[in-house]
């Protein structure tokens, strides 16, 4: 298996010096196999592989079970919902004889977006990607 890394003009694309044959003297490069997370594409010669037999990077295997790996993640019915109603309102609020004014997502909008069937969205909890998990996680 020649090396990922190697140019047309034999050289390695990574480290710049010239490849000897088939064998890559990167640190990318281990046990004959490119070391190339099958999920998001970076060098890592630390992978694992999982049940399924694909490599994966430290950096992915850490994100799983969150919402950077599941399916739903760029689903966002808030976000992507072309209604007119702002996302963002301001709201005054009294609090010990001393008015407090701060900017808070509109109710209206996460009424109208949010809880019409949006996978990631509790009655009690709220968005559930505020919080980076839920019980609704669906691996990619």
């Amino acid at each position: 298996m020649l090396c990922k890394h190697i140019q047309n003009n034999g050289n390695c694309g990574l480290l710049g010096v010239k490849a000897l044959g088939d064998k890559c003297r990167c640190p990318y490069y281990t046990d004959g196999e490119i070391a190339v997370c099958d999920i998001c594409g970076a060098f890592d010669p630390a992978y694992r592989i999982d049940e399924s037999g694909r490599r994966i990077c430290r950096n992915c295997s850490s994100r799983f079970g969150t919402c950077v790996m599941c399916v739903e993640a760029s689903n966002c019915a808030f976000e992507n919902d072309p209604s007119p109603i702002p996302k963002i309102i301001r709201q005054t609020t009294q609090n010990a004889g001393m008015y407090v004014e701060q900017t808070v997502k509109n109710p209206e909008r996460i009424r109208q977006t949010c809880q019409n069937g949006c996978p990631c969205f509790s009655e009690i909890l709220g968005c559930l990607k505020q919080n980076g998990t839920c019980g609704n996680y669906k691996e990619r």
